[in-house]
């Protein structure tokens, strides 16, 4: 391990050993301070629940830590949870996995915005940059650890990250920002953001409006373009009562934006993404509906002849929540899905898949202090048998300042419509000498879906513990889980019969079992109420047999966070490492020996300062935010090194520094 990383361990076992008794006498609530006892988390349960409460790991972002933190990217505010792992691959794409197994094209993270899905259901993945929400339109992210298909289905596998952004009556005005590239730090110079983002409630009538567009260049050249993105969000809100409200809401984002897709190299993502959707709630009952869509094509994917892919889901969810005797509450509630695709690396015509799920969730606290939480949810998939992903907790709070959680549960992931359906072949001439002298002339390459394939399964058990120490706020959680029945790309059988064409052949299949074992400790210190400190620390050993697009220990074995903020009179600033241990990725080409190289360890260290005028110039903003301070360029997933061993086509991370202008009116 690092000195950096000694450092910072050492630093926090002082907080959590040494300065707890000192000050927990001290109360005092800090700007930053989220408060468990008024606010509610949405995201853990079907009820919702303060954080001290939730029966999973659970932590929140708040708008006040996103605007603090400076991040320039959805995927950079995730930098300092514990536990979640972030990777920058290429300047415009980042991929966001909690508990290890990160990878191009990450799979195993439900990503949702106000509980409607961002997953991409034709390959599993997020496209960070599409999602239609700005940074100012977001009120927190809360991230929920460990496993959650009991409440949300497929694709919640080792946790969920919900971005729930402002309600209306919080925006209430309006706000213009923009935000321009700095010629400083030898990084990325021509980073150009801009957002205009208005609402307001007038009585019973709520509406809100989010423009925005980005663009970034790559980090390794400053007139090279790595993605622009133009969106817009729009919400409209009537409350008939004070128990009946009804919501329409509507985005678009328009992605040009180059990805990694692992070792079959990058591709330039380009088309519109949309959704509309619809929710009602009348008392203890909600319905809600929307329609994701998205026409992207695939620039310059020679790896497969440049795909369209044109998709649509539909979603349909509706539950009701029941107070019974005994201190006991029931949620139950049904969730139907159909998924529609098109593309020319598929068999001709539509694709469709119809999903559909069903749920409960009960709570009970049978004496004081002890609270028992138990779900379930059963789905459907049209080629999958049923499967059933039960969750329970056991929660125990001897004093409202400490509270006590053990929680088991199973999750899962559907295989995705190109695992299922894929049917893709191409042809070119043979160029490996070997090939040339045995007297082939072509080599045609068929990639097949499957059918038979069975979802992949996690089975988690985790302890955890919150604490209060007034000024100190902890959390200690130690997991176990197994995951089984990976689905990955099968290893490449040649077929020598052809000749003069030596044709290959690979498809999917289910493959393998993996084990890990980690830890996570974070602490929040209100140091006054002005200024506070944050600092965690994540552990995690995976073994088994990882799929080849995971690093060799399924991520980094360590990883540590820690900062400062603080705000007064206008003053608005920040300063934050995180540090990220060594992995080891493969470099081998598709179907060949695999071969692992070392990504040494890094770390960020970032910043942020602004200042809110007052007086004539109140409304005025002004920010200055720095990514990547000390200039360290570094991979955080494995470069391309050759045409014979492309790695993962990881991009080069340098610094960004940032000027930004903002009016709130």
């Amino acid at each position: 391990m690092s000195k950096t990383c000694r450092r910072l361990l050492a630093v926090i076992s002082i907080l959590h050993a040494a300065a707890l008794p000192g000050l927990a006498r001290a109360e005092e609530t800090g700007v930053f301070q989220f408060l468990e006892e008024e606010t509610k988390v949405v995201s853990t349960s079907r009820l919702p629940q303060s954080i001290r409460s939730a029966p999973a790991t659970v932590y929140v972002v708040t708008a006040e830590e996103i605007k603090s933190s400076g991040a320039q990217t959805l995927w950079d505010i995730l930098r300092t949870v514990p536990g979640v792992d972030v990777m920058t691959t290429r300047t415009g794409q980042g991929e966001v996995s909690i508990r290890g197994l990160n990878k191009a094209l990450s799979d195993k993270t439900l990503v949702m915005v106000d509980g409607r899905t961002m997953v991409t259901d034709f390959f599993g993945y997020t496209i960070w940059e599409s999602i239609q929400v700005s940074p100012e339109e977001i009120d927190r992210i809360e991230v929920v650890e460990g496993p959650v298909s009991a409440l949300y289905g497929a694709n919640a596998v080792a946790g969920v990250i919900n971005i729930i952004t402002k309600k209306p009556a919080q925006i209430k005005g309006g706000l213009l920002s923009y935000t321009q590239g700095l010629n400083v730090g030898g990084g990325e110079k021509n980073a150009r953001f801009g957002t205009f983002l208005y609402g307001d409630q007038k009585g019973k009538l709520g509406y809100k409006l989010d423009l925005g567009w980005r663009s970034l260049n790559h980090f390794g050249g400053d007139h090279d373009q790595a993605s622009a993105v133009r969106k817009a969000n729009a919400l409209l809100s009537y409350d008939f009562s004070p128990d009946t409200q009804l919501s329409l809401s509507a985005g678009i984002s328009g992605v040009d934006t180059q990805v990694t897709t692992g070792l079959t190299g990058t591709t330039d993502q380009k088309g519109p993404v949309s959704y509309a959707r619809t929710d009602f709630r009348h008392k203890d009952a909600n319905l809600r509906f929307f329609w994701n869509r998205a026409r992207l094509a695939s620039k310059n994917f020679t790896a497969f002849s440049e795909p369209n892919v044109d998709y649509d889901t539909y979603d349909l969810t509706a539950d009701r929540s029941l107070d019974l005797p005994f201190e006991n509450s029931l949620v139950l509630g049904g969730n139907y899905r159909k998924n529609t695709m098109k593309s020319k690396i598929f068999s001709p015509g539509l694709l469709e898949q119809d999903i559909w799920g069903l749920f409960f969730e009960n709570q009970w606290k049978p004496i004081d202090h002890w609270k028992l939480v138990a779900s379930g949810r059963l789905d459907r998939h049209p080629y999958t048998d049923l499967i059933f992903s039960p969750r329970g907790s056991v929660i125990f709070a001897p004093v409202p300042q400490h509270v006590f959680r053990y929680s088991i549960g199973k999750s899962f992931r559907n295989p995705t419509m190109v695992e299922n359906y894929l049917s893709f072949n191409t042809s070119s001439p043979a160029t490996d000498p070997t090939l040339v002298f045995m007297g082939f002339t072509d080599v045609e390459s068929l990639v097949n879906g499957r059918r038979n394939l069975t979802p992949e399964k996690m089975f988690q058990m985790e302890a955890a513990h919150t604490g209060d120490f007034g000024r100190v706020k902890t959390t200690l959680t130690g997991f176990h889980y197994r995951l089984k029945d990976q689905i990955v790309t099968s290893a490449v059988e040649r077929d020598f019969a052809t000749f003069p064409t030596l044709t290959t052949v690979s498809t999917f299949q289910n493959e393998g079992e993996v084990s890990a074992l980690g830890a996570e400790f974070g602490a929040n210190i209100t140091v006054t109420r002005e200024t506070a400190l944050f600092a965690n620390y994540s552990y995690e050993s995976v073994k088994g047999k990882l799929s080849t697009l995971v690093s060799r220990n399924g991520g980094p074995r360590h990883k540590t966070n820690g900062g400062i903020r603080y705000k007064a009179k206008g003053v608005t600033a920040s300063l934050w490492a995180d540090w990220v241990d060594t992995t080891y990725w493969n470099v081998s080409p598709h179907g060949g020996t695999t071969s692992y190289e070392k990504l040494p360890d890094y770390t960020l260290i970032n910043a942020h300062a602004g200042y809110e005028f007052t007086g004539k110039l109140q409304g005025l903003e002004i920010g200055l935010g720095v990514f990547n301070l000390s200039g360290f360029n570094h991979h955080e997933i494995m470069r391309r090194q050759s045409a014979d061993f492309p790695g993962m086509s990881g991009e080069v991370v340098r610094a960004r520094w940032t000027g930004t202008l903002a009016y709130h009116f």
